[in-house]
């Protein structure tokens, strides 16, 4: 009984890892797309590793960038606040989510601006 138990801790220790490992594959080909300009096919990528696990650092901070480089600062913001629930010290993320709060708040500010 208690190798059966043994065994079925392993598997699942070994799928939480293969789990992981294809998240971070995503992260890394979502980085990517972004860096080759597609910003949609790098959000989709971003979008399947959060789904598989969504505490995987940095893919919010990526993903937030991807938005804000398409002119999205709300949703950019929206993953900056997920990835500080996540690691709220990941100082990328506290930089970047100052950044484009300013960036906003200057757009808001101009007489242009619906």
């Amino acid at each position: 009984m208690v190798e059966t138990y043994d065994f079925q801790v392993a598997e699942a220790n070994s799928s939480l890892h293969n789990r992981n490992t294809v998240a971070l594959a995503f992260c890394v080909s979502g980085s990517a797309w972004a860096r080759e300009g597609n910003l949609d096919r790098a959000i989709t990528d971003f979008d399947t590793a959060l789904t598989m696990e969504p505490s995987i650092p940095g893919a919010f901070v990526n993903r937030a960038n991807a938005w804000a480089r398409k002119g999205d600062l709300e949703r950019a913001i929206a993953d900056l606040d997920a990835e500080l629930r996540f690691h709220p010290h990941d100082t990328m993320a506290l930089k970047n989510r100052e950044l484009i709060m300013r960036q906003e708040r200057g757009a808001n500010s101009d007489p242009g601006h619906n």
